[in-house]
């Protein structure tokens, strides 16, 4: 074999070489980014969960009727009304 089909074969190993690393570091980014991608998802969905949660929990009729009662004492909100007209207490 002569010394220039030997450099040939030698750069073209080495080109190789590099191709291979360069597609495994993208892979690795790539594996990286879906991993912190998943991570937010995990967070969004908790987020998301206490949220509902706490709407729940405003919309109780308990919360709703104790809210309306502070709201009553402090002078912001007008007597609720029954069907007849009268204040209900």
């Amino acid at each position: 074999m002569s010394a220039a089909r030997a450099a040939i074969l030698l750069i073209s190993f080495v080109v190789l070489a590099l191709c291979v690393v360069g597609l495994r570091l993208e892979q690795t980014r790539a594996a990286a980014r879906a991993i912190r991608l998943e991570l937010r998802q995990v967070e969004a969905r908790r987020e998301l969960w206490a949220l509902q949660a706490r709407m729940a929990r405003l919309r109780s009729p308990e919360r709703i009727r104790t809210r309306m009662e502070l709201f009553e004492q402090l002078g912001m909100a007008e007597s609720r009304k029954t069907g007849d007209g009268t204040a209900s207490q």
